[in-house]
């Protein structure tokens, strides 16, 4: 889940003009004007570093990545467990189709 969770998050901090950095596999640093401030663990956690304590700046990025870093950890959770959707060719044959005709697709278990 690490790996899915760190993409995500990334691309949402990136959505909003906040740049990443994976630090290693167990986190994914935030950095403020290329420098590193925060880190986000794999568990949703993120942590002030040394060089962003003293910055109000830092500390409101701190919160904003916080309230992002929960959202995605929950809903990446949510996605890991989720059953896999079949769609029978019958139904739809291409991803283009499947979103021009949605009330055509029948959501089933496996069989």
């Amino acid at each position: 889940m690490e790996r899915e969770y760190f993409k995500e998050l990334s691309r949402r901090l990136r959505e909003e003009g906040t740049e990443t950095s994976l630090a290693d596999k167990q986190k994914l640093e935030v950095l403020l004007h290329g420098q590193p401030v925060l880190y986000v663990s794999t568990t949703g956690d993120v942590f002030l570093l040394p060089a962003g304590s003293k910055s109000e700046e830092a500390s409101e990025l701190y919160h904003r990545v916080a309230a992002v870093a929960d959202e995605v950890y929950e809903y990446v959770k949510v996605l890991q467990g989720a059953p896999l959707l079949h769609v029978s060719s019958a139904t739809a044959t291409t991803t283009k189709e499947i979103i021009r005709q949605p009330n055509r697709i029948s959501l089933s278990g496996p069989a």
